[in-house]
């Protein structure tokens, strides 16, 4: 597939078939990720520049889905509206286990309507470093102050398989079996997040509250070197390099 790029076959041949009330309609990791992936490819399809990120940050999120986790449900409240969303998280560590970072992944729903990236580094942890809002109309919105704090945690298990995932865009973090291994993993986040104020975008998420819970992740520690690209910024709802 061109969009993530990884095989569907070899997805739904490896992928352990596991149901858990945490994901969609209970699907198994292996459907969840097919639908996930098939979103991503139907948004790159209609080709515009909002599709194009929304198909990025599906890929994103997708990747822990892939390697077998299931994405958890979670409490948001927007101005004190009781929500629930999804979420996982990446942790990608280099070689020499100096240099870490977090992407914390958070959906309102099945066709991630709304979306919440934030990244942690480890000169940031247990705090943000960055933190986006974003439509799948195009509006876009940075945090501009958090009090959200991510403390990562390796569970003791294997991954469900090695799919290699190249994201749309090469800065953000790539899923590489050859140069990585992976271990489940969690990420208990929670804490306030508050947005500047953007076009497209109602007030009401301006002002988001995560009820503390420790969601599904992978931790993906590098061989040799370092494997992943270093997010440092996320403005106006698209990501950069520093």
């Amino acid at each position: 597939m061109t969009h993530s790029r990884w095989t569907l076959a070899t997805a739904l041949l490896l992928l352990a078939a596991c149901s858990s009330s945490t994901s969609p309609k209970a699907q198994s990791p292996a459907q969840v990720a097919a639908y996930y992936d098939a979103l991503a490819g139907t948004h790159l399809a209609a080709g515009t520049a909002a599709d194009s990120i929304d198909a990025e940050f599906i890929s994103v999120l997708n990747g822990p889905i892939a390697y077998g986790q299931l994405p958890t449900k979670i409490s948001v409240s927007a101005s004190g509206v009781a929500q629930t969303w999804y979420a996982d998280a990446a942790i990608f560590v280099d070689s020499a286990q100096s240099d870490s970072e977090v992407f914390i992944s958070m959906w309102a729903d099945t066709v991630v309507s709304s979306f919440m990236l934030a990244e942690a580094i480890n000169t940031s942890l247990p705090g943000l470093e960055a933190g986006v809002f974003y439509l799948s109309s195009g509006a876009g919105s940075s945090a501009d102050s958090s009090t959200v704090t991510v403390a990562p945690a390796v569970k003791s298990s294997s991954c469900a398989t090695n799919i290699s995932i190249s994201h749309v865009y090469s800065f953000a973090p790539t899923y590489d079996p050859v140069n990585t291994t992976c271990t489940p993993a969690s990420a208990t986040i929670g804490g306030h997040l508050h947005f500047q104020a953007a076009a497209g975008i109602a007030s009401q998420y301006q002002d988001i509250d995560l009820t503390s819970t420790a969601i599904s992740a992978v931790r993906l520690q590098a061989t040799h070197g370092s494997t992943f690209a270093r997010v440092r910024a996320l403005p106006h709802g698209t990501m950069r390099l520093n």
